[in-house]
């Protein structure tokens, strides 16, 4: 992993061999954790989308969550500041007087990327645990897909559902009409299904 000036971007090819055997596996999102400075650390990895996602979340620190996306090439998006000065804030960490540095930070994300799939089918509300901008929030637990053929309205959440999951399962709902519904309790949860596998 190194900083391309030129580009203004993180070249990151350690995670390539964790792309390869999702791809190989057929899925489109899995999840690693890893420590930093005695905080926790849980990344979900999206290719399901353009351009792929990996999605920060901090244990205990949801203010510390932060998205950065990943082009073609393995080229990774910087922090921004603002990302920066919470996640020093968080690690009890300074530039000053630490010498830390982003570099750094994705340094140590790089030697923990697993090299391959984990083997563990992601839900929604993982997604959700790691992300800061979820429509209605309360509500994380995939419940299951109403598609609108006796009612004639038109379908919800197609943008909560393209945040949690993914691109194409969006854009399937909205050209059927489907919407795809919640619950805030863990309870009413079902094991997570694609909209085009649903018994309409």
């Amino acid at each position: 992993m190194y900083f391309l000036k030129d580009k203004g971007c993180y070249y990151f090819p350690e995670i390539a061999p964790l792309y390869r055997t999702m791809r190989a596996s057929d899925v489109d999102i899995d999840r690693f954790s890893f420590a930093f400075a005695g905080a926790k650390f849980d990344v979900v990895f999206a290719i399901n989308r353009k351009p792929f996602e990996l999605m920060f979340g901090c244990v205990g620190h949801g203010k510390c969550n932060f998205i950065l996306t990943m082009e073609k090439g393995y080229m990774l998006s910087p922090i921004s500041d603002e990302v920066f000065e919470t996640l020093c804030r968080v690690l009890h960490l300074s530039y000053r007087g630490d010498r830390f540095t982003s570099y750094k930070f994705f340094q140590h994300v790089a030697s923990k990327v697993p090299q391959k799939y984990s083997g563990h089918k992601i839900q929604p509300h993982e997604v959700a645990q790691v992300r800061n901008d979820i429509p209605d929030k309360e509500k994380i637990y995939f419940v299951r897909w109403y598609p609108h053929i006796r009612d004639n309205k038109n379908a919800k959440n197609i943008e909560k559902t393209r945040k949690l999951c993914g691109e194409k399962a969006a854009d399937f709902c909205e050209r059927n009409n489907i919407s795809s519904c919640w619950s805030a309790e863990i309870a009413d949860a079902h094991d997570y299904y694609d909209p085009w596998d649903a018994k309409l």
